[in-house]
């Protein structure tokens, strides 16, 4: 399945006008992602598309998305904030792929790394930094994969940090959400389906999500 050149298009001029959050190019494969999902038997689930696809994610690089920007002091801030994103992008990525394919995604002795990664990208930006109001969705998505005390604790201060800076009610739903899924990964649950069915099987609707 190809990208939507005119979504990406409208994403990318959108990046350059509004609240900056998910990089547009991140976006765009979200996007695809979805559509996989919900109708995977008219654009297929070959190798060659799934392939396409992480290819796709793998080339985004977020020290250019930083630097593709007019004011130079937000640098590193963004180059956080993209690799976040990227991060958790790819772990989604992973979970709808085993969902279409209906078998183990051959990518998840990566997760471990990635999620480590993701969150320590988050972990450097300030609290005081504007750009943390934009990290509830990858804040989520990489505290769901996190599997020790100490990681889930530093995702529970990004989450704090979140909620000082925006009070947006989402990012409450969001802990809560969190608490759920880690109390849920701790007893016989575990191994039978991932977090991402677990919340799909709630049979309710998140705005962070």
């Amino acid at each position: 399945m190809p990208m939507d050149s005119a979504l990406l298009d409208t994403l990318r001029r959108s990046e350059q006008q509004t609240w900056i959050g998910c990089p547009a190019d991140l976006l765009s494969w979200l996007h695809v992602l979805n559509t996989l999902r919900a109708e995977p038997q008219e654009y297929g689930t070959s190798g060659h598309t799934i392939t396409s696809l992480l290819d796709g994610l793998d080339s985004f690089s977020p020290r250019s998305w930083a630097n593709d920007f007019p004011d130079a002091q937000h640098y590193e801030s963004r180059y956080h904030l993209a690799h976040a994103y990227k991060a958790a992008v790819c772990l989604y990525a992973f979970h709808i792929i085993e969902e279409i394919l209906d078998r183990r995604s051959p990518c998840w002795p990566e997760v471990l790394s990635l999620t480590e990664l993701g969150i320590s990208h988050m972990s450097q930006i300030p609290a005081t930094d504007f750009h943390i109001k934009s990290l509830v969705w990858p804040a989520f998505v990489l505290g769901a994969e996190a599997q020790d005390s100490r990681t889930r604790e530093n995702v529970n201060n990004i989450m704090h940090n979140i909620w000082l800076s925006s009070c947006c009610y989402n990012v409450k739903t969001a802990i809560s959400m969190l608490d759920r899924i880690w109390a849920w990964g701790q007893d016989s649950n575990e191994g039978k389906q991932t977090w991402l069915r677990f919340i799909w099987e709630q049979d309710e609707s998140w705005l962070f999500l």
